[in-house]
């Protein structure tokens, strides 16, 4: 992955916004989300800032649907299994098969920890949408 932006630590970081779906209640688990972003962000090499916002379970739906309509979308998102390829289905997807592409260049572990499965779940018109985490079949 190349640096977002190359022009050194001086210059003004990207700002991602990302939406978390609080899928529990449990403030252990928002937590340990706000942790891990602030190591992130505490640690990226990329100039970088990730922004995260919890979003209610309940509701998040509907709440996702009318901010994209709107145009207010974050720009990384959790959501539900189907939801990937709904937004793609509209032109609401980024294609994330560059990502996918170059774990295979590095031969990744990422690899042998995911099923492809779950890769061709998140395809869409031979376009990866979206990327598998604490999924099921």
């Amino acid at each position: 992955v190349q640096p977002a932006n190359p022009a050194g630590p001086d210059a003004a970081k990207i700002q991602l916004e990302f939406w978390e779906a609080e899928w529990s209640q449990k403030f252990e688990y928002r937590t340990a989300v706000e942790q891990l972003v602030s190591r992130y962000n505490s640690e990226n090499k990329l100039n970088v800032q990730v922004n995260p916002t919890m979003i209610s379970w309940d509701g998040y739906y509907e709440y996702y649907l009318q901010s994209v309509a709107a145009g207010d979308e974050p720009d990384l998102c959790s959501s539900a299994m189907p939801q990937a390829i709904q937004y793609a289905s509209k032109g609401y997807a980024l294609d994330l098969t560059p990502i996918l592409d170059e774990w295979r260049t590095e031969e990744s572990s990422i690899l042998e920890e995911i099923d492809q499965e779950y890769f061709d779940y998140f395809t869409y018109h031979d376009k990866l949408v979206g990327l598998p985490f604490g999924m099921d079949f």
